[in-house]
C-alpha cells in the first residue's frame, strides 16, 4: 500500500473549556486518509514542549508515521478558540484524545 505525505504546519487547538487537541491541515488529513483505509505520514515540526507529545503521541497510536517530523527547540505552536462547542475531528470513539495527556500541565 502507497503511503501519503501530509507535509506542513501543525499545532494544538486549545478551546475555552480547557481541552486541548491535535491540530493543523497535514495533520487532519492525515487522520482523515487513516480513518478511511490508508497509510499516510505527518512530515513537519513541533516545538520541544509537552504540546509536542500531545500532538505525536496520538497520531503515532492510531499508525500515522510520524518519524519525519522535525522536533526544534521551542514551543509548539497552540490555536486559541473562545468558542464554546467543541468539535475535536480526533476521537472515533466518545472517549477523548486529550484525556490521554491530562496528566501535563502548560501554564497559559
Amino acid at each position: 500500500m502507497k503511503r501519503i505525505a501530509c507535509l506542513g504546519d501543525s499545532c494544538v487547538d486549545r478551546y475555552d473549556t480547557g481541552e486541548v487537541f491535535p491540530g493543523g491541515n497535514p495533520v487532519n488529513v492525515a487522520v482523515y486518509i487513516n480513518r478511511l483505509g490508508g497509510a499516510a505520514s505527518f512530515i513537519g515540526a513541533v516545538g520541544s514542549d509537552a504540546y509536542a507529545e500531545l500532538l505525536l503521541t496520538p497520531l503515532a497510536q492510531k499508525g500515522i508515521d510520524v518519524s519525519h517530523v522535525q522536533r526544534l527547540s521551542g514551543s509548539t505552536p497552540i490555536w486559541f478558540s473562545a468558542a464554546s462547542i467543541v468539535f475535536p475531528f480526533f476521537p472515533a470513539s466518545k472517549s477523548k484524545t486529550a484525556t490521554a495527556c491530562s496528566s501535563i500541565t502548560i501554564p497559559v
